[in-house]
C-alpha cells in the first residue's frame, strides 16, 4: 500500500526498489518489452561544455573534471543546475573537511551552554553535506550503482556488434 509506512511502496517518492538494468533483466529471464527503458539520446549542442560564470576556482575546475571524465551522453545541458550544486557542494565539503581534520578527535565534541559535549557543528555540517552530495551523485550517475541504472546510447558502434545483443534483446 502506497503511502503507509512500513508496507510495501514506502512512505516517501522513490522509497521501493531501485530499477534493474534491462540486460541483467534479460540475464535474469525477467525482460518483458513493454516495460523497457527508453534509452537516452543526446546531441551535440545539448552536450556541457565550459563551467558557467558563477562557478569560479576550484568549483570551475570540478566542473570541467566531472565533464571530461563522465562516459559521453551522460552529463546534458538540463543538468548544467545539478553539476553546478554539486561542484560548489563538493568545494564547501572539502573545506570543511579542512577544517575537520585539523582537530582530534576529541575537538569533534564541543561543549554547549549548559557545558554539556555535544558534536561539534562542524562534523555535523559534514555530514550534510555528504548527504547532498550523495543525492547529487545519485541523480548524475557518478556512483557505481547509479551507472549501472543509466542507460547510454552506444557510439560508433551499432547493435549488430554488440556481443550481448542476443542476451538483451
Amino acid at each position: 500500500m502506497a503511502g503507509k509506512t512500513g508496507r510495501s511502496g514506502g512512505a516517501r517518492a522513490g522509497a521501493g526498489r531501485k530499477r534493474l538494468p534491462d540486460v541483467i533483466k534479460a540475464i535474469k529471464g525477467t525482460a518483458r518489452p513493454k516495460r523497457r527503458q527508453t534509452e537516452v539520446t543526446t546531441h551535440q549542442t545539448m552536450a556541457l561544455k565550459a563551467p558557467p560564470a558563477t562557478l569560479e576556482g576550484d568549483a570551475a575546475d570540478l566542473w570541467r573534471y566531472c565533464v571530461e571524465t563522465s562516459p559521453p551522453g551522460l552529463l546534458h545541458a538540463n543538468n548544467a543546475a545539478l553539476l553546478e550544486r554539486y561542484c560548489g557542494l563538493l568545494v564547501q565539503y572539502r573545506a570543511v573537511a579542512r577544517e575537520v581534520a585539523k582537530r582530534p578527535v576529541a575537538g569533534l565534541l564541543v561543549k554547549d551552554r549548559f557545558g554539556v559535549p555535544v558534536i561539534s557543528p562542524l562534523f555535523v555540517l559534514t555530514e550534510r553535506l555528504c548527504e547532498m552530495l550523495r543525492a547529487c551523485e545519485v541523480e548524475m550517475g557518478f556512483t557505481p550503482a547509479a551507472r549501472s541504472r543509466v542507460d547510454l546510447p552506444l557510439r560508433g558502434r551499432s547493435v549488430d556488434d554488440d556481443p550481448w545483443a542476443e542476451i538483451a534483446g
